[in-house]
């Protein structure tokens, strides 16, 4: 087997604010393993304050895996690795990703995507809401938490005013609320139709009395950025969706896993990227082909940025057309 590294870096159309800080581009590691002229390839872009290593660190990690050293130790090597692993085995056996996690072949691999939106203004907050519903989204995701309570407040309702009902609104905080404002915030949005909040603040703990005050679903994201600690996080019941990301939780094979025990204990899961290339994005949305087909997923962020990116992980009307 060959091992190879690249790297990329993706500018965005538009900066994205969120509580962890402003995204303005993304710089990209793809390793790639090849055996028998097949090849399947992983990536790692991280994020700061997302809680993956650095990029020096993990392409140090890559480095050494592929001058003979160890396995990556690192969240976000590991889980680059172990993509690029399962992606050959699934090659080498003739079928896509999905195929092989889940043993299931779809008659439409075409899958639903969220569209996002940024810590932006109010009327920068309807003009994109309204161009997602026009591009044939069935859900929108909005980033809070990086601003006041009472911007987040108007912003959401100002959102929810713009979509029609059968659109699901989503709400990302990123952990930027304490428990106060989580609570004062939920409750002036308990009646909005607000599909589910994502880690509303940084203590799993606060979860179960602030989904008493609204009764909104309450998804976990960051507590999901260890593989070990994962599985507790789903058993423990306090969340009703999990938001997987392959990268962080150590390859397509474990976060696969873990959907199927969340999905045991009647946790709804939602695949994301982690604003990912195109070999992420299409390692996500796979995924998420495998683990729930109908659900609307949050891995259509290739349109987010402003370099030539491949038609297969652009969302088309909506979705993302990956062929049958």
């Amino acid at each position: 087997m060959k091992l190879n590294l690249t790297s990329d870096e993706l500018q965005l159309r538009k900066p994205i604010l969120t509580a962890h800080g402003e995204i303005k581009k993304r710089e990209i590691l793809v390793v790639t393993a090849t055996q028998d002229n097949v090849s399947g390839s992983g990536e790692i872009a991280p994020l700061p304050g997302f809680g993956l290593e650095s990029l020096k660190d993990a392409s140090e990690s890559l480095h050494t895996w592929i001058e003979d050293g160890p396995f990556p130790s690192s969240t976000g090597a590991a889980g680059a690795a172990s993509c690029a692993l399962t992606q050959l085995k699934a090659a080498l056996k003739g079928v896509s990703l999905d195929i092989f996690l889940s043993s299931r072949v779809l008659s439409n691999r075409d899958l639903s995507v969220q569209s996002l939106i940024g810590a932006e203004s109010i009327s920068d907050v309807e003009n994109m809401a309204q161009v997602a519903i026009a591009n044939g989204h069935k859900a929108i995701k909005l980033k809070v938490g990086a601003l006041s309570e009472t911007s987040d407040i108007a912003r959401i309702t100002a959102a929810r005013n713009t979509i029609p009902d059968h659109i699901h609104l989503r709400l990302d905080v990123n952990q930027g609320w304490n428990f106060s404002s989580a609570q004062r915030v939920l409750k002036a949005i308990s009646h909005l139709n607000i599909d589910y909040v994502e880690e509303p603040t940084n203590n799993l703990s606060d979860y179960k009395q602030l989904r008493s005050v609204s009764g909104i679903k309450l998804a976990a994201d960051e507590h999901l950025s260890e593989i070990n600690t994962a599985h507790d996080v789903i058993r423990s019941g306090l969340v009703q969706v999990a938001v997987i990301k392959p990268t962080v939780l150590g390859g397509p094979q474990a976060a696969y896993d873990l959907s199927q025990n969340a999905q045991d204990l009647n946790v709804r899961c939602v695949v994301s990227s982690f604003i990912d290339g195109p070999v992420g994005l299409r390692a996500a949305r796979d995924l998420a082909l495998a683990i729930a087909p109908d659900e609307t997923h949050g891995v259509g962020t290739g349109a987010l940025f402003s370099d030539p990116i491949p038609s297969d992980v652009l969302p088309n009307h909506g979705f993302l057309r990956s062929g049958n």
